[in-house]
């Protein structure tokens, strides 16, 4: 695997277009890039590979606000628990 250089929460924020509040936010409730914690505990460094956020970007591009539908629709069936059917006889 390549090294590459990491961003901090600010730069990041920069290259999303977001306040850095907001990527503080998805990192508590989900939903954001992916992100590296580097050390131990709640106030180690956060960092962000920028392969990370070009990867995030590119699972939010559509080329239509239909196949942006679609894919929520897909993305909702996956994280939802499939019901067991009861059958009676």
């Amino acid at each position: 695997m390549a090294i590459e250089e990491v961003l901090n929460t600010i730069q990041a924020a920069k290259v999303l277009g977001r306040q850095p509040q907001t990527l503080r936010l998805w990192r508590l409730r989900g939903g954001g890039p992916r992100y590296l914690r580097l050390g131990n505990g709640v106030h180690a460094r956060v960092a962000y590979r920028p392969s990370d956020l070009d990867a995030w970007l590119k699972a939010r591009t559509f080329f239509s606000t239909s196949e942006e539908a679609v894919k929520k629709l897909e993305d909702a069936s996956r994280s939802q628990p499939v019901e067991q059917a009861s059958w009676r006889a």
